[in-house]
């Protein structure tokens, strides 16, 4: 299975369908959430599963969650998407990362439940997304757990 395959890259059933002038208007009140470096805002949903937007203005803080997929949808801009399996070595997260995927506007993807994920913006254009989750895949103290960058992080690009 390749790495698109994985993610489900591009599967039309996953699309959020969210408008742009549904998405701008709350973007530009976006709160900033500094753990992850981006700011957020809600759209929809209900503590199960939430629809958000997103600005990335650098790079997002790499993390995983134990339980549950994230969809996520780039509506603006272009980045590159750093991921990987994470493995418990006792209490330690180890991540076997794959080669990164870079991404635009238009494409959409799904993170599986256990896998490390870190997107970094890529040329000048602002990159954002929409993504759906639970409400404890926000929560630090719910089902986000942090972790060094990926080591295939180009720091060129920050």
């Amino acid at each position: 299975m390749n790495n698109s395959e994985k993610l489900r890259l591009n599967e039309v059933a996953i699309r959020l369908n969210v408008s742009r002038s549904e998405w701008e208007p709350a973007l530009e009140q976006a709160e900033p959430d500094v753990t992850v470096g981006i700011r957020h805002a809600v759209l929809s949903g209900n503590e199960d599963w939430r629809i958000h937007v997103a600005a990335i203005p650098q790079k997002v803080g790499c993390h995983y969650h134990q339980y549950g997929d994230e969809t996520y949808e780039v509506v603006q801009g272009k980045g590159t998407l750093h991921f990987g399996k994470v493995v418990l070595s006792g209490n330690l997260p180890e991540v076997a990362w794959e080669i990164p995927l870079g991404v635009a506007s238009g494409d959409c993807f799904v993170v599986p439940e256990g896998y490390a994920h870190q997107l970094q913006r890529r040329g000048t254009e602002n990159l954002t997304i929409l993504f759906a989750c639970p409400d404890s895949h926000i929560d630090d103290k719910g089902d986000r757990h942090h972790l060094l960058d990926s080591p295939h992080l180009s720091v060129a690009a920050l």
